[in-house]
């Protein structure tokens, strides 16, 4: 358990008084980080702990650690004791103790018959448990305990019984008995209905047959439907396009004035004309001669 940042006139964090019966407490691995007393007076104080003398009350503390406790008045800034007992113990022994720095603790005593509102009844006594070797100190981090595993119990007694009689009785009896009827007796009937519908069966229950499905052409193992041609109308019409003018001028290439066939066809043009040129003129000198 840790009580932080506690603050108050006297004990900072925690104040010990037993008006009309003693009061014991027992503190057991506790941790009193940045208390403060902010009385000045002489008579108070106690940053972490004040015991006040009302009473004769004791405190036992094991494994208890101060750390930046402070009293205005500069008395016990981890405990003040008025009256009354203080035991400091390491911390249990089930845990490992670390020593600290120093207690800072004051004690103060009222004699009988001084100004004071209540005298002591005995003296104030801070001292630390016959178990404590290591003084009025602060401890901190006491470990915890290692738990350890329980080892298994050795047991004399044997994990199993070894018996003398055999696991199974051998038997010269076959395991089975042949039999010279067929195991099944063949029938006409079929042996059942089909298990499953077959693949191609159409399926009216689940779809609706579309007019836009139908194949209207198959084109290089391509399907050609009527959603197809409504959805790709101006692609297909550029593709024609594209057609038309790539076979136009392969054509132009091939039986155009410029190509090589058409400049053959002039050729065999002007060969013509000129041998029906020749044969005029040896027809008209034929007739000449004649006459």
């Amino acid at each position: 358990m840790t009580l932080r940042n506690g603050w108050s006139t006297f004990g900072g964090g925690l104040t010990i008084q037993g008006s009309q019966s003693p009061a014991t407490v027992d503190l057991t691995v506790v941790k009193f980080s940045n208390c403060r007393a902010t009385s000045n007076s002489n008579y108070q104080g106690g940053g972490g702990i004040y015991i006040s003398q009302s009473g004769v009350n004791a405190l036992y503390t094991h494994g208890v650690w101060f750390q930046n406790c402070f009293a205005v008045s500069g008395n016990g800034g981890d405990v003040f004791n008025w009256c009354s007992t203080y035991v400091v113990d390491a911390c249990p022994e089930q845990y490992t103790s670390h020593a600290g720095n120093n207690l800072n603790f004051y004690n103060r005593d009222n004699k009988p018959g001084t100004n004071q509102v209540v005298s002591c009844e005995t003296s104030s006594v801070s001292t630390v448990a016959s178990s404590n070797s290591m003084g009025m100190k602060s401890f901190f981090l006491c470990d915890p305990p290692e738990t350890e595993e329980p080892s298994p119990v050795p047991s004399d007694s044997p994990s199993s019984i070894p018996s003398d009689s055999p696991s199974s009785i051998p038997s010269d009896s076959p395991s089975s008995i042949p039999s010279d009827s067929p195991s099944s007796i063949p029938s006409d009937s079929p042996s059942g209905f089909p298990s499953s519908i077959p693949s191609s069966a159409p399926n009216t229950s689940s779809s609706i047959k579309n007019d836009n499905d139908e194949v209207l052409v198959n084109l290089a193992g391509v399907n050609i439907t009527k959603e197809l041609l409504t959805n790709n109308i101006p692609g297909f019409a550029l593709g024609i396009s594209f057609a038309f003018v790539f076979w136009f001028v392969c054509r132009r290439r091939v039986h155009g004035d410029g190509s090589r066939v058409a400049k053959e066809k002039k050729q065999k043009k002007k060969m013509k004309k000129r041998l029906k040129d020749h044969r005029d003129a040896s027809d008209s000198d034929d007739d000449d001669d004649r006459l």
